[in-house]
């Protein structure tokens, strides 16, 4: 499948990609990777589905005829740790993205301050929601004694989260951040 993805570098320029993947990634696996190693270790927060959990699906998707699998409960404290919040009074970022990115501060302000005083990850889909959004709210966050991490400006990853580890502090970075981060 091949397909073009624009988007914005984290200095505001436009990019434009031809991006491509194959439709049946299983015999190029099987092929360069399975075949070739007595042993591979798959890990993934998302590589079973159903209920109860089951392999099947992603043993079809990368070609593995014999394999091994267990599936490992979460520790993490979802009841305690996770607060889903659903705000229908936002404009629809589709056919409103103007509304939307007026409208983003203030719902992840009120997000954050009803959460408590704890640390917070703030992921965006685009560099460029991300900077506005931050923007908008660095002041205010600091007054309230926030340490505000972006992810983009100047530090690695490794220090961001460091820093968010070590204060009370809110990170906003892109989804993509998010993965691998415990």
């Amino acid at each position: 499948v091949y397909w073009l993805e624009a988007g914005t570098t984290r200095r505001g320029r436009e990019t434009l990609a031809l991006e491509a993947a194959p439709l049946d990634v299983g015999p190029a696996l099987r092929k360069q990777l399975f075949d070739q190693v007595d042993t591979v270790i798959l890990t993934s927060a998302t590589l079973a589905t159903g209920r109860p959990p089951s392999f099947a699906f992603t043993r079809s998707r990368l070609g593995l005829r014999e394999a091994e699998a267990v599936s490992v409960g979460s520790p993490f404290d979802y009841p305690r740790q996770v607060r889903l919040r659903v705000r229908p009074d936002l404009p629809d970022p589709a056919s409103d993205p103007r509304g939307f990115d007026e409208a983003l501060p203030d719902a992840v302000l009120d997000a954050l301050e009803s959460s408590g005083e704890g640390g917070a990850f703030v992921l965006f889909t685009s560099y460029s929601a991300l900077q506005r959004c931050a923007a908008a709210l660095r002041e205010t966050l600091e007054i309230q004694g926030r340490q505000v991490l972006v992810q983009g400006e100047g530090l690695e990853r490794a220090q961001l989260l460091e820093r968010f580890r070590a204060a009370p502090s809110v990170l906003f970075g892109v989804a993509s951040f998010w993965q691998g981060v415990d």
